[in-house]
């Protein structure tokens, strides 16, 4: 089944809500739409969306996001738009962010149902430091 794009705004405004941050401005699902704005980025970064290399782009710290549905459609499953919306989502919250190791941390704690994320034990990841 191909998720719909009412079933994206759902899931969109379900993960904001949970991170309590408001939702975009303007969702863009697909690329000449994305293209069209003013906000579009240099002309590699345009080849990029209309290849179809990026599923996801967020962009003025979370008021304008594109979920790309321009994808072939035996890539677009609801697990790797559900990934592409919290990855963008985690985006908007935390706009500074890059991507690494907290990044990845926060993605598997947000698909898990918890936010905001545990605080990790100092002490604990320290002392197997110490032991390994």
């Amino acid at each position: 089944m191909i998720p719909t794009e009412a079933w994206i705004l759902e899931r969109l405004e379900y993960y904001h809500d949970m991170m309590e941050i408001s939702m975009p401005l303007s969702v863009f699902f697909h690329e000449k739409d994305w293209l069209g704005q003013s906000f579009a980025q240099t002309d590699t970064h345009r080849e990029k969306i209309a290849c179809g290399d990026i599923l996801g782009l967020n962009r003025m710290e979370g008021l304008a996001m594109l979920i790309n549905l321009d994808q072939p459609k035996e890539f677009i499953s609801k697990d790797v738009l559900e990934n592409t919306i919290i990855h963008e989502t985690i985006h908007s919250k935390y706009p500074d962010l890059g991507h690494g190791g907290t990044f990845n941390y926060y993605v598997r704690e947000v698909r898990a149902g918890i936010f905001p994320p545990r605080k990790r034990n100092i002490l604990v990841e320290f002392k197997d430091w110490l032991i390994a």
